[in-house]
């Protein structure tokens, strides 16, 4: 029997959207991400990434592989829960978020160390990892075009275990050329304020297609 699915839908635990990146340092391939989006029985979105990147010290390359999981809450997309947990290596270092009331507490485990750290849960908070590129549409989808300019927001970061400031700024559309081919795109200027910029821009359907820092020459594309 042939399952025929109307569109926008999969089967329960099924992804429902994958895509990889291919993460440039230099100018000069360096890693990937490959990301997948499903909806869990409670409605809620999972994301799930894969991470696979070479770093230098200027003395030695090595490889840093690591998995994150991000639930978001149906409706509201507020976080539910995030891990991150290091693939590579021997000590398998982690970070847990979870909700408890209306606070986000982090757990942070390196080698045989053990940390716990809560803040208040705002509104305007989103979930936001430097390294996992994926996480920025958060913004996009809580960016309000209507009333358009530069629009502030609390920025989450896990293995710190609190917030700093974040702006998004709707720039003007251009055509990216990416591995995948020629992308019609929306660029933003994206901001930890205070701290450092970047160019982002989605697709359409507000989907990553380019992260370009220049102050770090990083530039991750589109597979």
């Amino acid at each position: 029997m042939v399952l025929l699915l109307q569109a926008g839908q999969a089967p329960e635990g099924a992804p429902s959207y994958t895509q990889t990146y291919e993460v440039m340092l230099r100018g000069q391939p360096a890693g990937t991400e490959t990301v997948s989006e499903r909806t869990d029985k409670n409605g809620n979105l999972v994301s799930t990434s894969e991470h696979d990147i070479l770093v230098s010290d200027g003395l030695e390359t090595k490889r840093v592989a690591f998995t994150t999981e991000l639930i978001l809450a149906k409706g509201s997309q507020a976080p539910v829960r995030y891990e991150m947990r290091y693939t590579s290596g021997e000590s398998h270092d982690s970070c847990l978020v979870t909700v408890a009331g209306n606070l986000l507490v982090r757990t942070l485990v390196r080698g045989s160390r053990k940390s716990e750290k809560a803040v208040p849960l705002q509104p305007s908070m989103v979930l936001l990892e430097s390294n996992v590129y994926h996480l920025y549409e958060q913004l996009v989808r809580k960016y309000d075009a209507k009333r358009g300019g530069r629009q502030m927001f609390q920025a989450y970061l896990p293995p710190v275990g609190s917030d700093i400031p974040a702006a998004l700024t709707l720039l003007s559309d251009e055509d990216v050329t990416t591995p995948a081919g020629v992308v019609r795109a929306r660029n933003f200027k994206f901001e930890f304020v205070g701290l450092t910029n970047a160019l982002l821009s989605v697709d359409k359907s507000g989907r990553l297609v380019r992260f370009y820092n220049p102050d770090q020459q990083l530039e991750v594309l589109r597979k």
